[in-house]
């Protein structure tokens, strides 16, 4: 058989998904750097000086001083991208300002179609990931390879400096090369509906080199983002309005207006003492849709969660008596994570679930060969060495070594998956961690910085187990909303409102018990 990629196992197609083989869920063509309508211009006008009125300590005031203007001469999607960029960038620049308290009400002016805005785009109106990465960004030279990281831009940064630029990008090279992960996932689902081993044998370790090829990209972080410029200078503005009372949001924060003009203003998900007051997270790496389709396709920590999704495909290979489909639980911060993304993005992942299961594939396929444990919560499978090559308890083919070669492609991929969350973890540390725990002293050098990166321009397979548990969240002392100096033994709190270092941790050593 040949490898055939056929994406027909979605209900939908790709491009209703506004997601793409070239790019992934980036998209395939440039965003907007501007909108055109001149009507537009108070926005844009102040979101490109954006740095020069914080700095100068007048942006709040430049905000009061902006008209309130309709959405409705909003085109097209990708215009209504570029507004939700702008108004999120407005937006968090008002509340966290430059060395000020802060503010816990958006004005009229902003709130109101930012969150008109983020209704059509079915996204919460706060700082994602999608603000800053994946409709944020230029290409340099059209003549180059588009997507490189050293030829991209950043549109709008808060700081103006080349590391929080940096930051942003060394995300977009990672989210562009979603279209060759999901080429590779179209390939392994497709030939799993076509009960092709061979073509879901390739489709998986093509699949293994994209997951080592985002790592190396991650690990280009301490090129040029320096952990001091980064933690003390940047970071608080990707914080959202949820467990911020230590830096000043003790009931989230306020869209003023958006009630008025939205009647599901009031009753939008946000636990506060007030519905008029909302509490979001802010920027994660967890918003991240093409980590959570690799989480998906490959069957880790999820099970479907939508109508489409639970209903089976006629394709779908049913459970055996003998390989039992143990659920495992869903970790529901990453499930709430989806709303933080474009509502499309959450759908492929609804539906992708729905899709034939690799996982479930690899094991119905190799029950010849393995020995599945029903004591976990995922089946783990042990390779029989003993039995002669051919023998299965079914038919002669495929063989013992196609199938052993099914297994540790399979693996491959849970091993790159892990040692990519190992590099996010330590990455984290060095640049959130270690700067809370230090205070607010002398900033590291670009150098230095570098220097302490644990991959030089290798990716590292077996990188630094972070084992530390932290409990608790009492920052010390509120510098400037979450740049705060964090006494040893306390957690170190994440732009999206959790523990950091355990949240990562948990979902990295969960990886791990995948490997069959």
């Amino acid at each position: 058989m040949q490898t055939t990629e056929n994406w027909s196992f979605m209900p939908r197609s790709l491009e209703e998904y506004d997601v793409n083989l070239v790019n992934g869920f980036t998209p395939e063509q440039t965003p907007l750097s501007r909108l055109p309508d001149e009507y537009y211009s108070p926005w844009e006008d102040l979101v490109s000086r954006l740095t020069d009125h914080l700095l100068a300590g007048r942006f709040r005031e430049r905000v009061l001083q902006l008209p309130l203007l309709s959405i409705d001469r909003l085109t097209c999607r990708r215009e209504y991208q570029r507004a939700y960029v702008v108004l999120t960038f407005l937006a968090h620049s008002y509340v966290w300002g430059l060395h000020q308290k802060a503010e816990d009400v958006i004005p009229e002016c902003i709130a109101v179609p930012l969150w008109q805005v983020s209704r059509y785009l079915g996204i919460k109106p706060v700082v994602t990931n999608a603000s800053v990465v994946l409709w944020n960004w230029e290409v340099l030279d059209t003549n180059r390879e588009r997507m490189e990281l050293d030829n991209l831009a950043s549109l709008i940064t808060f700081t103006g400096s080349p590391d929080e630029a940096w930051f942003y990008l060394v995300s977009v090279a990672i989210e562009a090369k979603g279209g060759e992960i999901l080429r590779d996932i179209g390939k392994a689902i497709s030939n799993v509906g076509a009960n092709n081993m061979d073509g879901v044998t390739n489709a998986l370790l093509s699949l293994a080199k994209s997951i080592v090829l985002i790592t190396k990209i991650l690990n280009r972080m301490y090129e040029k983002n320096d952990p001091y410029m980064f933690y003390w200078k940047i970071r608080q503005y990707l914080a959202g309005w949820e467990n911020m009372k230590d830096a000043g949001l003790e009931h989230g924060v306020m869209y003023e207006g958006a009630e008025k003009v939205d009647d599901t203003y009031l009753t939008d998900g946000s636990d506060t003492e007030s519905s008029l007051y909302k509490k979001y997270p802010g920027g994660s790496a967890a918003q991240s849709s093409v980590l959570q389709a690799i989480d998906v396709a490959l069957g880790i920590a999820y099970y479907p969660t939508s109508a489409s999704a639970e209903n089976a495909r006629p394709d779908s290979p049913q459970p055996s008596s003998r390989v039992p489909e143990v659920r495992p639980p869903q970790n529901h911060y990453l499930l709430r994570m989806r709303d933080h993304m474009p509502s499309l993005h959450k759908l492929f992942l609804e539906d992708l679930a729905g899709a034939p299961g690799i996982r479930r594939y690899v094991l119905e396929n190799t029950r010849g060969i393995s020995k599945p444990s029903t004591t976990e919560f995922t089946p783990q499978i042990e390779i029989n060495e003993n039995l002669s090559d051919g023998e299965t308890t079914e038919s002669a083919q495929p063989s013992k070594a196609q199938k052993i070669g099914l297994i540790k492609a399979y693996n491959n991929c849970i091993s790159a998956l892990k040692a990519f969350r190992s590099s996010h973890i330590f990455i984290v540390k060095k640049y959130v961690v270690e700067q809370a725990r230090s205070g607010r002293t002398a900033g590291s050098s670009a150098v230095n910085s570098r220097d302490a990166s644990p991959v030089g321009d290798r990716t590292r397979v077996n990188s630094p187990i972070i084992t530390e548990k932290i409990v608790t969240v009492t920052p010390k002392a509120v510098v400037n909303g979450l740049a705060q100096a964090v006494e040893e033994g306390k957690a170190v709190v994440g732009t999206g409102g959790t523990d950091a270092i355990e949240f990562l941790s948990s979902i990295r050593n969960k990886t791990g018990t995948y490997r069959i």
